[in-house]
């Protein structure tokens, strides 16, 4: 029996994979909070009834924040959607009529708001296969069977080239950022110093640059050619190819982003103080970076 369901399963899977789902999405890197508008999402059946009523689909890009007012349109068939609601990178998909004749779902007004510390790179989009207190009343759950020999997938890939973080090759050598209450870049004042996010301003400064981050010891890790740095939260130095540097104040998290003090990031990248310039009126800093 477990091996039927496996079977079943598989030829969900492959009809599934081979139905052409989103357009590729390629994202330009903005120092501010990124939001884009994906394209609109197809999803077709594999069969008559594939998706049964009163059962959710489940649709995910980790890394990604959906947000609501997504809209579904049934662009061939006559199945019924009963709503569309997202929580973070979910989409719930809830069916409240079985089609009689294999149907396409279209999702329209898909808007994505990007985790800061995304990383460039693709991210694929799935259709999440497990039902459990996460995933309730999944339309796979029927049939998905977690201790079937050979089968234990617990997504679909839709599209494996979703979404394409890509660096923005016209950078500048000189940047404003504003660390006026309330402005746009995230930076901020704290005793006197000015606290830049540190993914957001190397990799604006420089195009080379690769930042990653490992949550487990809350450090992030910036690349720049030959040069590599590491910045623990918390820490009071900055790990240059394994010898430690003292910091003028610790990195530290706010609203899920690495901040580090104007004086440590100008320090890594090489900017000398005749390239910093402070404008008090309008509590903005002018960085000039060039290689």
């Amino acid at each position: 029996m477990k091996k039927r369901l496996a079977l079943i399963i598989m030829a969900l899977i492959m009809s599934f994979a081979t139905v052409p789902v989103f357009a590729e999405n390629v994202v330009k890197y903005d120092m501010g909070v990124r939001q884009l508008d994906s394209e609109d999402i197809l999803i077709t059946e594999s069969g008559a009834g594939a998706f049964k009523k009163d059962k959710y689909l489940y649709l995910r890009c980790k890394h990604v924040e959906f947000e609501d007012g997504i809209e579904s349109v049934v662009e061939k068939g006559d199945i019924k959607i009963g709503s569309v609601s997202v929580d973070g990178d979910l989409i719930k998909i809830k069916i409240s009529k079985e089609s009689t004749k294999p149907s396409t779902i279209k999702l329209t007004n898909v808007k994505l708001k990007l985790d800061n510390n995304l990383s460039y790179g693709t991210y694929p989009l799935e259709i999440v296969t497990e039902e459990s207190d996460d995933y309730p009343n999944n339309i796979f759950g029927q049939t998905y069977d977690s201790n079937s020999s050979g089968f234990d997938t617990k997504y679909i890939v839709l599209d494996s080239n979703y979404l394409t973080l890509v660096k923005d090759d016209n950078t500048s050598p000189e940047i404003k950022i504003s660390a006026a209450e309330g402005n746009s870049d995230g930076a901020y004042i704290q005793e006197n110093r000015v606290m830049l996010p540190l993914r957001a301003i190397t990799e604006k400064l420089n195009g080379s640059a690769v930042v990653s981050w490992d949550d487990a010891s809350k450090t992030a890790t910036v690349m720049l050619g030959d040069r590599v740095a590491s910045f623990t939260v918390g820490d009071n130095t900055m790990n240059i190819k394994g010898v430690k540097i003292s910091c003028v104040s610790p990195a530290e998290i706010k609203n899920g982003r690495m901040f580090l003090s104007l004086r440590d990031i100008a320090a890594f990248l090489g900017i000398s103080d005749e390239k910093i310039k402070w404008d008090d009126e309008n509590k903005t800093v002018i960085l000039n970076y060039k290689e």
